[in-house]
This record gives structure tokens, C-alpha cells and sequence, in this order.
């Protein structure tokens, strides 16, 4: 295909930015009713939001953490520093690439990094795209814990094919927890979406003052076990 048709194709088939600002527009008014139909405590700071979650839920039992965008390790960090047991797994997914695409100012490739030093034994990295890891990860381990998901993908993209492979193994007392819900476009649209393919029941936690951060816990999930 020359240049002149792949332009024309892109130009025929692209959103026009009327259509884009509406859709914009039309999910944030159901993030603002969202926020509205689900009050909670706040917490403090993102970090807050860990320790009082943490606290609350008494996650220092046994648990299976899985963290989507692990970037520089300092979540995984806390949270194997906070839960000591023996049992606990912690895994963390990332390319370590950065960004594959644009993203609220940021261009692709930003947050690239080396992976982390994880020297607890208890932790490890799947390095890659989650969607060439994560299927492979879901048929070979399943968690006899109970599930702490740590969402801080960014895109929606990326966010909602978690949420999709995830629904299934999602049980009760399981907590999610987002790092960047606010961005109603991104996470919270993924979370919107997920809910239709698995409309399970859930309680809002705790959230950061601004709603970045969100945690949230399984009260019933009929397709999940």
C-alpha cells in the first residue's frame, strides 16, 4: 500500500474530535455519579491509602500480590515490607519499556526503567507486555490466598485486558486496589467496562482525596473461584 492511500485510509476512518470530546464528556459524568453512589473514608496519601487498607483488611495474613505496572518496585516494596508471612507471594508485572503509547501528556516510552532489585525471596517480576505474560502466568499458578491487585497500568488498554483475565479468579474478600482511578477515560472506564462482563458485587475501601488512588473489595463475585 503506498503513503498517499495508508494517509487517506487513517484520515477516513479516524474519530472526529467532536465525537472524541463527547465521549470524554459522557464517562466523565458517570465517574462523577460513580464517586456520588459509592462515599468512603479517605485517607491521606497514596501511601495512607496502603497502610490503612492494609490495616483495616488485616493483609499481613497470608496473600497472593499481584501488581500491574511495578515500574521502579516501591509498592511491592511496602507491601512485602508490611507482610511479612512466609506464605505471601508477591508478583510484579511490567515491560519495563515505559509507556507503549501516549498517555496524559506523556509521550511512549516514558517511566522506562531498569526492573528493581527485589531482594526479599518471596517476590519476582514477569518482564513484558501483560498481554504475551499474563495468560501463561493465569494457566500455570492459581492463588490459594486471598488476592491483593494492585492496578497501576495507566492506559485502558492495558487495564482492561487485566480486569478481563482476571474476573474469573476474583473471590470474595479479594481487594483492588488503583493507583490512577481519576482518570475517568483510562482506569475507571476499564473498571466500568469489566463490570459488564462480570457484574460482581464490591465496596469501596478507601480513596486518596482526588481519587487516584481507590481500594475496593470483593463482597461477591458469582463467576469467580
Amino acid at each position: 500500500m503506498n503513503v498517499s492511500k495508508r494517509t487517506w485510509l487513517a484520515s477516513a476512518f479516524a474519530r472526529p474530535p467532536l465525537l472524541d470530546s463527547l465521549d470524554k464528556a459522557v464517562w466523565y459524568s458517570r465517574f462523577v455519579r460513580w464517586r456520588k453512589q459509592h462515599p468512603c473514608p479517605v485517607s491521606t496519601s497514596r501511601q495512607a491509602v496502603y497502610d490503612d487498607v492494609a490495616r483495616m483488611e488485616r493483609l499481613d495474613a497470608p496473600i497472593t500480590y499481584l501488581e500491574f505496572g511495578t515500574f521502579q518496585g516501591a509498592s511491592m516494596a511496602w507491601w512485602s515490607a508490611f507482610n511479612t508471612h512466609p506464605e505471601s507471594r508477591f508478583v510484579g508485572f511490567d515491560s519495563f519499556d515505559g509507556l507503549p503509547e501516549p498517555w496524559c501528556g506523556y509521550d511512549a516510552g516514558h517511566f522506562a526503567t531498569e526492573p528493581p532489585v527485589l531482594r526479599d525471596t518471596r517476590c519476582r517480576l514477569v518482564h513484558g507486555m501483560f498481554q504475551r505474560t499474563l495468560p501463561d502466568f493465569l494457566a500455570a499458578e492459581r492463588s490459594p490466598h486471598r488476592q491483593v491487585i494492585f492496578m497501576d497500568a495507566d492506559l485502558f488498554s492495558s487495564t482492561a485486558f487485566v480486569l478481563q483475565h482476571l474476573g474469573p479468579r476474583l473471590r470474595t474478600g479479594d481487594v483492588l486496589l488503583f493507583d490512577e482511578f481519576h482518570v475517568w477515560m483510562d482506569e475507571f472506564r476499564a473498571f466500568a467496562g469489566f463490570l459488564t462482563s462480570f457484574p460482581m458485587e464490591y465496596r469501596v475501601l478507601r480513596r486518596s482525596a482526588d481519587w487516584s488512588q481507590v481500594a475496593m473489595k470483593v463482597v461477591s463475585n458469582r463467576y469467580g473461584g
